[in-house]
């Protein structure tokens, strides 16, 4: 479960999308956007 990993959630496209969202509510948004380009490089 997402709660319990953060592992899991940020492996779920989903889960990024959720977790995107409270970040923009935090106004840290890039962050999430910075770690999915790393991640996208690493393909």
């Amino acid at each position: 479960a997402w709660s319990q990993s953060f592992d899991k959630l940020m492996k779920n496209k989903l889960g990024q999308k959720y977790f995107a969202e409270f970040l923009k509510g935090e106004y840290s948004d890039e962050n999430i956007l910075f770690w999915q380009a790393c991640e996208e490089l690493k393909r």
